[in-house]
């Protein structure tokens, strides 16, 4: 089972935090500080993480970095080693 623990999005832009708590692992996701480079993405073993089209204020549409399948996820730490700006935190 997976919840969010966390959820501080401003719907104006890309920013503020989601946190997602599954049995084996917690991924907490920055999306003020992610430049969507998509590194992350293509470096997760399992396919954990994709790109979502999240629509902001004005219409205003973005791909963002999200959870697809939790379960998926070994906690592996790819998608953190890899993300420079440190907008995944594995726990």
């Amino acid at each position: 089972m997976v919840k969010i623990i966390e959820e501080s999005i401003n719907h104006k832009k890309k920013t503020g935090q989601v946190t997602f708590e599954g049995d084996k692992v917690t991924i907490s996701l920055n999306y003020s500080l992610c430049t969507n480079c998509g590194l992350c993405i293509n470096n997760c073993p399992h396919k954990v993480l994709i790109w979502q089209e999240k629509t902001f204020k004005g219409n205003n549409k973005i791909d963002i970095v999200q959870i697809s399948d939790l379960s998926k996820c070994s906690a592996c730490g790819r998608c953190q080693e890899i993300c420079k700006p440190r907008a995944i935190v594995i726990k």
